[in-house]
């Protein structure tokens, strides 16, 4: 939902911040106060193309910034998809310059306009008389149709989407094959370079195993004297560590022996034979004897052929490429037999798609009826008793979707025939129409907020309360922000701002003044009655505003 908005130096707005509040909010005023600014404003902040002429008199721009506090499936949306942590509240602005360029950031985050166009289906609809509606749109109506269907039977394309994906995918791997096409020199080619591979087995596992291996067996190669050297220290017969350590225990083996003698003889003894143990060990590991020079040049001339192939074929995992040029050369030889198994495996999974698809058109059309019964239902309250409502059913080619087209078809006066809902009659009927259709399908949407622009213009008594009472009963699943002029809508509003204009000598400016219950009352008066407010305007707009 919108929980501020604030715009400078936009057309005659100067610097206004406007705080709503969840619920029914109203805004009111005379005509040319502003209140198309504001909406002209919210259009911008999700993405409407800018018009340089738009910004103040005077200004070299123009700065729009709303405060949205978002619901957790929203929040985590533009986090997976955009990277912006907006889990605790989403601040978006749009700065235009008088020399065209524009500005937009989502928690400071810069990002391209076509981001604020993506997330504007999501986070905000606005309606109004002139504009073409996402509910009036034919492409959106299949999707409408299967959310409607979805809040009673999350899952019932699962199965289907599952069978047509793999369909899609067994699809594209027959078309490539189909359209390749070969000749003998492109054949000869790959078998020459499978047969220059067809005996080299090392995966990448194994080259890195070899290359560790070598080093290994180089650095003890390369450190051969040196070893020996330390070897011989240890080990020498006439001077080394352990003769000499071994002589100097038999000295002391032949003093005269006491407690404290004995202690020491018995930690010699215990260091002589670690010791010798220890030189025995690495003796084994780094002696001339443990170093295999064959195995050496062995892995070196594998390690020579592997890095070749690398170069020459520029892969890395020349294993994996062999096994590739031998699929493409059975790929070849077998094609048509490749072919027909693929072309029978297509069949089956397009006839098993099918059969998905017509359970899907079985469980549309059930809940088809059951959607046209709930429009009606909202279409009386407004009023329209004639009106017919019918979802309209056209078979198409598979699809992610089944191969359903849908289209709402509608009349709204009795003996005339349902059309196309784009095209269906009067303006105020089209407005109580989308109004309907709202009532049905905002509980369904993400959407958390939804603005009335004058839609009620053209209707009035009985038709307006309707009206009036159908937003407001919108407003319990969604925020909604309705601009009007009839007191029956004004009067049903949770928060009411009246927009008005001030002037001084140097120039026009607008203000938005959130409405306490007196001047409420006041403001109703005044759509009831005009300029002239009376004591019985003020006693209607009571009994208007009570009999919320």
């Amino acid at each position: 939902m919108i929980k501020q908005l604030t715009i400078k130096n936009l057309a005659i707005i100067d610097d206004i911040t406007i705080d709503f509040e969840d619920g029914f909010n109203v805004l009111t005023g005379e005509t040319g106060a502003g209140k198309s600014i504001i909406i002209d404003a919210l259009s911008l902040i999700f993405g409407a193309r800018a018009n340089n002429e738009i910004i103040a008199h005077g200004k070299d721009s123009a700065f729009i910034s709303v405060c949205l506090y978002l619901n957790e499936n929203l929040s985590k949306y533009i986090y997976d998809n955009y990277d912006i942590d907006v889990m605790d509240e989403c601040i978006i602005t749009r700065t235009l310059s008088n020399q065209g360029r524009s500005t937009c950031k989502i928690n400071g985050i810069i990002v391209p306009l076509h981001v604020l166009q993506e997330l504007s289906g999501l986070l905000i609809d606005i309606s109004s008389q002139n504009e073409s509606q996402y509910l009036l749109n034919h492409k959106n109506h299949l999707n409408l149709l299967d959310t409607y269907i979805e809040s009673f039977a999350p899952d019932f394309k699962e199965k289907y989407i599952n069978v047509y994906y793999a369909y899609k995918g067994l699809k594209k791997e027959y078309d490539e094959l189909i359209s390749k096409n070969l000749d003998q020199g492109q054949l000869e080619f790959l078998e020459y370079k499978y047969n220059e591979l067809k005996d080299f087995n090392y995966s990448l596992e194994d080259i890195y195993n070899i290359n560790v291996e070598y080093k290994e067996l180089k650095s003890k190669s390369q450190n051969a004297a040196a070893l020996e050297e330390i070897i011989n220290i240890f080990d020498n017969d006439s001077n080394g560590v352990n003769s000499n350590l071994f002589m100097a225990l038999k000295a002391l083996g032949k003093l005269s022996s006491n407690e404290k003698l004995n202690e020491y003889y018995e930690k010699f003894n215990s260091l002589y034979l670690d010791l010798f143990d220890l030189t025995d060990e690495f003796k084994k590991e780094y002696g001339n004897d443990s170093i295999d020079l064959d195995r050496i040049d062995y892995l070196s001339n594998e390690i020579t052929k592997i890095n070749r192939f690398r170069r020459k074929y520029n892969v890395d995992d020349v294993l994996a490429y062999k096994n590739k040029l031998k699929e493409q050369i059975d790929e070849i030889n077998n094609k048509e037999i490749v072919i027909s198994r693929l072309e029978k495996q297509l069949n089956e999974l397009k006839e098993k798609a099918l059969v998905e698809a017509k359970k899907i058109t079985e469980i549309r059309n059930k809940y088809a009826l059951k959607l046209a019964k709930d429009v009606k239902n909202e279409l009386n309250d407004l009023y329209l008793l004639d009106a017919e409502f019918v979802v309209n059913f056209v078979t198409v080619d598979l699809n992610k979707n089944g191969n359903d087209d849908v289209e709402f078809y509608m009349s709204a006066n009795k003996g005339v025939p349902v059309r196309p809902l784009i095209k269906v009659a009067s303006g105020g009927e089209v407005s109580r129409i989308m109004l309907g259709l709202k009532a049905v399908f905002s509980k369904l949407s993400m959407v958390d907020t939804i603005i009335f622009d004058e839609i009620d213009t053209g209707v009035s008594g009985k038709v307006a309360s309707s009206m009036g009472k159908k937003m407001e009963k919108i407003s319990k699943s969604a925020q909604v922000l309705a601009i009007t002029h009839l007191p029956q809508v004004a009067a049903l509003s949770d928060h009411h701002y009246y927009i008005y204009k001030v002037s001084d000598l140097e120039k026009t400016r607008t203000v938005v003044k959130p409405l306490n219950s007196l001047e409420k009352e006041k403001e109703v008066a005044r759509l009831l009655s005009g300029d002239e407010i009376s004591d019985s305007f003020i006693l209607a707009a009571k009994e208007l505003i009570s009999s919320k």
